[in-house]
């Protein structure tokens, strides 16, 4: 089961050592692998679901596993533990959602602002970036740090920008560019 196996209804990862070692980007694919496998069996298919949606959240990507978690909640029949516990988490990453949504806003509020200093804005802006990233809006992370780069005068702040840059470019597969980025740095 590509990195998975199952263990009564639970599927858990094989390499136990690697996940609590924090590679989650790995655990990511192994369950969507092991979603592709597991065909039409709802049982199979939910709990996959959810093991995929906890390990999103883990990695603050919450639209992910909002989406996930609702595809579970669709499968499972009312009776079923594990639906209450998705109907939980729902409402948890929905929470994290809108409390990131609201920081983004106070940060879009803060850049806007004519009468911000220059280094305030550059750190808002890096911290916007950050927060797009982290619930997979790589699109709008790739433009903050696009507007950024050119135009930030400290060295530590441009560093760390190319950086996070390199690592989107990497979430979306675009690793000549994230490359370029890393060799930038260096």
């Amino acid at each position: 089961y590509a990195g998975c196996e199952f263990v009564g209804t639970r599927i858990v990862p094989v390499d136990h050592e690697l996940y609590l070692q924090g590679d989650r980007e790995k655990a990511i694919d192994d369950f969507s692998n092991a979603l592709y496998i597991t065909g039409p069996n709802w049982d199979k298919r939910a709990t996959t679901l959810f093991a995929r949606a906890t390990t999103y959240g883990k990695l603050e990507q919450y639209e992910f596993a909002i989406q996930d978690l609702l595809a579970c909640i669709d499968e499972l029949p009312d009776d079923v533990d594990e639906k209450a516990k998705s109907i939980h988490n729902l409402a948890a990453f929905r929470q994290r959602r809108n409390q990131s949504n609201k920081e983004i806003a106070r940060l879009t509020a803060i850049i806007k602002t004519p009468v911000v200093n220059i280094i305030q804005r550059h750190k808002s802006i890096f911290d916007r970036a950050i927060l797009y990233a982290s619930g997979g809006d790589w699109q709008d992370a790739l433009s903050d740090y696009d507007h950024l780069i050119p135009r930030v005068q400290d060295l530590e702040l441009k560093l760390m920008a190319l950086t996070n840059r390199g690592a989107t470019y990497v979430a979306r597969g675009l690793f000549s560019n994230a490359y370029l980025d890393y060799t930038a740095v260096i």
